[in-house]
């Protein structure tokens, strides 16, 4: 009886190291599973006060023919390549509606 129970004492305690030298990783994506860096660069515009595109921002991924512009009020637009699409209104939420600028 003694040896079952040295036994089974052991096998525990392999158990438990084992757990922790994995606890946490069970998360993690391998190397080769982790989504590529998003592309988004800044598209960088030199406006003045007065000009149209002053305040506004703008960020385009050319890979994926992606782009997202950021009105100086907030609102969001984004475009997959077939002109620009309000996706979010400051202060009023989502939106549907479509912009061709």
């Amino acid at each position: 009886m003694q040896l079952i129970t040295g036994q089974v004492t052991m096998w525990l305690a392999a158990v438990a190291l084992c757990a922790g030298v994995h606890a946490g990783e069970h998360g993690k994506p391998s190397h080769g599973q982790r989504a590529p860096a998003s592309r988004m660069r800044v598209v960088p515009v030199a406006t003045t006060p007065g000009e149209p595109a002053h305040g506004w921002q703008y960020f385009r991924d050319p890979r994926h023919s992606r782009a997202v512009v950021i009105s100086p009020g907030g609102d969001y637009y984004y475009s997959h390549g077939e002109g620009l699409a309000l996706v979010y209104r400051a202060g009023g939420g989502a939106s549907a509606e479509h912009d061709s600028r």
